[in-house]
């Protein structure tokens, strides 16, 4: 059964039957899916192998003045201490029916119905907020990567640099927010926390797509299954690798990756006879959180034509502090339909403002308080937004 609120349903729980926090956490993670639908006994096993029994026994007693002769009332226990023990097999069944019916009560519809209305209409303002974040556009390698989706390549492996919260992910987010990258999947990795030779990433990788590599095998044998399975991948969606702090990495190691990780992947996924209007791409993201990274690469494309090549990496335009003028205002004036009026009335003032509280633009921060300062929105609401998932 679909839960369409599943926090609200299990706040009302918590109300309803005086349940502590812990108790409803533990009934949102072994009751429902990660879909919001209640779980069956079967699905509730696997999914929950090593449970506290204890703690979850204690949810039963919480409530079984309230509902023990509905949850169990073809078997007629009046003790749930002995139906704890020994209805091991169906008490999960039962207590699932039991949450279906208690989703179903009037009174929780009622509260529903009480509840909705307001969230909704807030939830719906700070999505279109977030939206309108999207739009803003502080100087980003958009404009390179359009002309990248243009040539309508296969794959492209992407530099983007800048200072720390200069809005690394965020321009990945900005770029993956297109319907035709809808249906991806998203590998990520740190060099920080991930040795970075040839070696480890390809073991790296095959751990990601199933393939785990074989240490008695060469780097060489390994590759072609590790592709294959990446390319089976790339049949149904998007690939999305994001290598995070380049910087963590000798000045060396850039063009090491693109010899020895991008080169061969290139190679083996994306032969020379497949056609080039491939629908799902191969994207590579190296993002490095210090300017002068672009230094360690002097050779990747800054602009791409007719003539570039798959195998050429692109380096992005260096990611800067907002700029009030270039920026900020001329996206308060066009997005007066979409952000709170006291945003757009005086958009230099505004624009003003901003600026002062974020150390003159810096774009995470920017982003951040225009969210949840000025909006009012909850920042960790703005922080799972800007997951790219």
């Amino acid at each position: 059964m679909k839960v369409p609120h599943p926090d609200i349903f299990l706040d009302w729980l918590q109300k309803e039957y005086k349940l502590t926090s812990l108790h409803k956490e533990i009934l949102k993670a072994k009751y429902l899916s990660c879909d919001d639908e209640i779980l069956n006994d079967r699905e509730v096993k696997n999914k929950l192998k090593k449970d506290n029994t204890r703690t979850t026994r204690n949810i039963y007693i919480k409530i079984q003045d309230h509902y023990l002769e509905e949850i169990n009332k073809d078997k007629r226990e009046n003790n749930l201490s002995k139906f704890w023990e020994e209805q091991g097999t169906e008490r999960e069944k039962l207590f699932s029916k039991w949450l279906q019916t208690q989703y179903a009560s009037p009174e929780f519809q009622q509260y529903l119905t009480e509840h909705t209305d307001s969230n909704q209409e807030e939830d719906e303002q700070a999505e279109q907020v977030y939206q309108s974040l999207l739009r803003l556009d502080f100087r980003t390698p958009s404009g390179i990567f359009a002309d990248w989706e243009q040539q309508n390549k296969p794959a492209a492996c992407l530099l983007v640099y800048g200072k720390e919260r200069h809005g690394q992910n965020w321009i990945i987010k900005r770029l993956m927010t297109k319907p035709k990258y809808s249906k991806k999947i998203i590998y990520r990795c740190s060099f920080r926390s991930y040795i970075s030779d040839s070696k480890n990433l390809w073991k790296w990788l095959g751990e990601k797509v199933g393939e785990p590599f074989n240490t008695r095998k060469l780097l060489e044998e390994n590759q072609p299954r590790i592709i294959r399975a990446l390319k089976k991948q790339l049949q149904y969606n998007n690939i999305v690798l994001i290598f995070e702090d380049l910087q963590a990495n000798s000045s060396e190691y850039p063009q090491e990756f693109i010899d020895q990780f991008w080169f061969p992947l290139c190679d083996r996924l994306v032969p020379r006879q497949a056609q080039p209007n491939s629908c799902n791409k191969l994207l590579v993201f190296l993002l490095a959180y210090e300017p002068e990274i672009e230094n360690w690469c002097p050779n990747w494309v800054g602009n791409i034509n007719e003539n570039w090549s798959i195998t050429e990496p692109i380096k992005l335009p260096k990611l800067k502090l907002i700029c009030p003028e270039n920026d900020l205002i001329p996206w308060l004036n066009q997005e007066t339909d979409y952000l709170p009026r006291h945003l757009t009335v005086n958009p230099r003032k505004t624009a003003q403002e901003i600026l002062s509280k974020t150390n003159q633009g810096v774009p995470e921060t920017v982003l951040m308080y225009i969210y949840s300062d000025l909006c009012q929105y909850d920042q960790s609401i703005f922080e799972s937004y800007s997951i790219l998932k």
